[in-house]
């Protein structure tokens, strides 16, 4: 355990400086954005915040029943003979690598982490990659170790651990093991560390085992620190914890006697009003018998409340020369420190040259790797990769034309020359020592898409929007020759249906640009605009004349003439803005009511939705009857502009939240069209233009439609991965999902039933009630096939929880529950029924 006492690290609070890495990379080819990011130009919290909203932590519990729930629907699909998703690509513009582990003895062999696509596999050296594991594994990835003795045999920890915020998904769910190279999977705990930095193996004992587990980045918890197994994964001692808001992120060991163990502690804390990246608890630590005890190494390196992010490195042939890395709490580089006594004694390197790597967000990054057969040669991994060959005296530009933000490095132990990069980017190789730099050609899938687009007069061609990597395009439909048109982060890009000369794409906080020349060229899009604009400005172009457009901040504009100018034509519709520097009060979905163009309806982050009968004369909010979550979309019946739909955000505390609404009087009353839908959040949901009750919605565990306008719902298609779909576009029977970690799928629709009903989507797991209409008791049933634990409650039609009928374990067979709907008010009621994962819902109408 630590030797020293820790100092409270809580007084002084950094404001939210915003959310993921440098977003505007100048090796990514498109044109400048207007704006370039939030108050501070760092990234916003916007995928957690939007989850958690309206509080700080999102609810893992939910979320995981949520997955459990969408693999018995997916499980149904395939049962009927659902056919397979497409995928659409790209292949060639990548995304962020988390860990590279290749095979000692055939480096051609080897594995790629991802940060929300899972991880990869290669035999060949790059010319061809392969998922592994995703019906097992989070596909958040966070570290990869393989057993030098078995290298056959795979360590996963899941949960990425750097600390950006905007593009960051769910977090982990422990340690895995693969015996055979990707195939199998056992689960080796650790389920509560969320976030995972470094898996070391003991080179002669595979029964060892160190892990840096990083904890919760919004929350505070004991399950942080380093841990270890001496029984292969059966048990675990945490050796190492210094607070509840200070994890490990990197452990190295001495190769030649692994007794001697280094770890790097990180003292961080992220909430909606500010981030705490660095304190007391943050520190490079040794032990000296395996991990069991640990001192905090001091001489000659930095300490106290400004250190923040740090890494660590061993040379495996001069093991006692060690390499540390620094930023401090605010992000900016302290610096790289050699040690040549095995961690004595330090001294910093001459590494003056590396201070404008970091530029304030060194928590992003922050590796140190060094050469197995020359202790002088290191590389430090930041912004860019920086080299030295004599032991840090002087440091050289490494990075050639790789993609900014960089996250691993693998050195080939045989032949140094030979490198693996990971960053946000993809994976790059350099057979020169990193003289130069290629993506291999194989390339795989693990872009993370914002948003998708078809252009409607080709339709061959898809656009989308993606975390740093800004927005991209193919002009072929194939799924190697994507490119980008436009930089910083891509959020919405629409395509003109009428006329494809005109294009728009959007960057980070409401950055626009408009293209007259189909997407070769931009110019800034905004003009006369004001107001808080979200991290996903969005903005729509109405379906009878694409020349006019809405766009919204915290207010609505509208521009008749392609975004050359704008008008405002609503006040500030949301409560006000966040404290502090927090991007928050502002819209985040609009639509035109397709047959009637003065009909628009607005959502906002804090939960508020309004609409306009007349081109925004006049406001009415019309939230009334929905829950307090974050609004994702709002999507309008294509006839009738009094039918909508509204999708949520967020998880439920406590009671059953739905997240589909519709209204048939433009918002004076919802009613829930959630049902069986997987109760995770629904970012996007498209109504068939075709037959207007089949509806399609994107959530964060897939993809689902319904045939009765959300009275009941099925999984779409098989093979598609369980990642968020953050957004669905919908042309002339195709669908595309933009998936926010493996790129985009297509579906096509035609093969679908032609009509509703039961045959297209057959209801394993029913519930009924009866008298209905009832003034007294309602009989429930519903049969088991297998015991299980059995909940029951009845709701009103905002989701609120008006009566529990069983939260117990009931046997296989037939059962009843027994409901007084005397002591309800007169309404329309829903009795929700969960057995396992298997989710049914019936309404019964309390009369009087």
């Amino acid at each position: 355990m630590p030797t020293r006492p820790w100092l409270p690290a809580l007084a002084t609070l950094l404001l939210l400086l915003g959310a993921c890495a440098p977003n505007d990379d100048a090796r990514v080819s498109g044109g400048a954005p207007e704006e370039e990011a939030g108050p501070s130009g760092a990234p916003d919290d916007w995928f957690w915040q939007q989850r958690a909203y309206p509080f700080d932590e999102i609810n893992y519990a939910a979320y995981r029943e949520a997955r459990a729930q969408a693999l018995a629907l997916r499980a149904e699909a395939s049962a009927r003979g659902a056919l397979p998703w497409e995928f659409a690509g790209p292949t060639n513009i990548g995304g962020r690598v988390t860990d590279i582990a290749a095979h000692p003895a055939s480096p051609s062999t080897y594995f790629v982490a991802t940060a929300t696509g899972g991880v990869f596999k290669t035999l060949d050296n790059g010319a061809t990659f392969a998922p592994v594991g995703e019906d097992y594994l989070s596909l958040s990835i966070g570290a990869l170790a393989i057993d030098p003795q078995t290298p056959q045999r795979l360590y996963v920890g899941t949960g990425e651990s750097n600390g950006g915020g905007g593009s960051l998904t769910y977090g982990g769910s422990g340690v895995f093991r693969s015996p055979d190279g990707g195939l199998q999977w056992v689960s080796l705990g650790l389920e509560e560390t969320s976030t995972i930095g470094r898996i070391v193996v003991h080179p002669t004992d595979p029964n060892t085992i160190w892990v840096a587990a990083a904890g919760k980045l919004f929350s505070t918890d004991e399950h942080r620190g380093i841990y270890r197994t001496t029984d292969g994964g059966a048990t675990w001692d945490r050796t190492l914890f210094v607070n509840d808001s200070t994890g490990a992120v990197d452990v190295a060991i001495n190769p030649q006697d692994p007794s001697v163990v280094y770890a790097a502690t990180w003292e961080r804390i992220r909430r909606p009003h500010h981030r705490h990246f660095g304190g007391d608890g943050s520190g490079l630590w040794r032990s000296t018998d395996g991990g069991v005890t640990w001192t905090e190494l001091t001489n000659g390196l930095p300490s106290g409340f400004d250190v923040g992010r740090i890494g660590v490195a061993v040379s495996a042939s001069s093991p006692n020369v060690v390499y540390a890395i620094y930023a401090d709490q605010s992000g900016d580089f302290l610096g790289v420190y050699r040690s040549a006594n095995g961690g004595d004694t330090w001294a910093r390197t001459n590494d003056g040259s590396l201070s404008s790597m970091y530029a304030t967000f060194g928590w992003w990054f922050g590796n140190v790797r060094v050469d197995p057969t020359n202790p002088d040669v290191a590389y430090v991994l930041g912004l860019d990769v920086y080299k030295t060959t004599n032991g840090g005296a002087s440091w050289s530009y490494a990075s050639g034309s790789m993609h900014v933000d960089q996250h691993a490095l693998w050195i080939d132990p045989t032949n140094p020359s030979r490198l693996l990069a990971g960053n946000d980017g993809g994976v790059y190789h350099s057979s020169n020592a990193g003289a130069s730099w290629a993506k291999p050609p194989g390339g795989f899938p693990v872009t993370q898409f914002y948003t998708s687009e078809i252009d409607a007069t080709q339709p061959q061609r898809l656009y989308g929007g993606t975390q740093d990597n800004g927005t991209n395009r193919t002009l072929t439909g194939n799924l190697n020759d994507w490119h980008s048109i436009y930089g910083g982060d891509g959020f919405v890009v629409r395509v003109d249906p009428t006329n494809n000369q005109f294009v728009y794409a959007e960057s980070q906080y409401g950055g626009f640009g408009r293209s007259t020349n189909g997407g070769a060229s931009f110019i800034p899009g905004r003009p006369g605009t004001s107001g808080r604009a979200n991290w996903m400005t969005p903005y729509e172009l109405s379906p009878q004349n694409p020349a006019t457009l809405i766009l919204g901040t915290d207010r609505v504009f509208r521009s008749t003439n392609r975004g050359a100018s704008w008008t405002a034509i609503s006040p500030d519709l949301t409560e006000g803005p966040g404290p502090g520097n927090l991007v928050f009060g502002t819209i985040t979905t609009l639509a035109f009511a397709p047959s009637d163009d003065q009909t628009i309806y607005a959502g906002t982050d804090d939960g508020h939705v309004w609409v306009t009968r007349n081109g925004g004369g006049a406001w009415q909010e019309i939230t009334a009857g929905l829950p307090d979550r974050w609004i994702t979309k709002v999507a309008v019946h294509p006839a009738n502009p009094e039918i909508a739909y509204v999708t949520l955000s967020g998880y439920r505390q406590a009671d059953y939240l739905p997240h589909v609404f519709r209204t048939d009087n433009a918002g004076a009353t919802w009613t829930d069209r959630s049902s069986n839908l997987p109760e995770a959040p629904v970012n996007d949901l498209v109504i068939d233009p075709v037959s207007s009750d089949r509806l399609f919605v994107g959530s964060d565990v897939g993809v689902f439609y319904s045939d009765d306008a959300g009275l009941t719902w099925a999984a779409l298609g098989t093979d598609l991965p369980m990642v968020p779909v953050m957004d669905l576009t919908l042309h002339a029977r195709q669908l595309v999902a933009g998936t926010y970690g493996r790129s985009m799928y297509r579906y096509d629709l035609s093969t679908l039933p032609s009509t509703a009903g039961p045959e297209a989507m057959p209801e394993a797991f029913q519930v009924t009630a009866s008298p209905n209409p009832a003034r007294g008791a309602v009989q429930v049933r519903f049969s088991l096939d297998t015991p299980g634990r059995v909940r029951a409650a009845v709701y009103d039609l905002a989701g609120r929880r008006v009566a529990v009928l069983a939260d117990e374990t009931r046997g296989a067979g037939v059962h009843a529950l027994r409901w007084d709907a005397a002591r309800v008010a007169a309404g329309t009621y829903l009795i929700r029924v969960e057995a396992g994962a298997r989710v049914a819902t019936t309404r019964v109408a309390a009369v009087r």
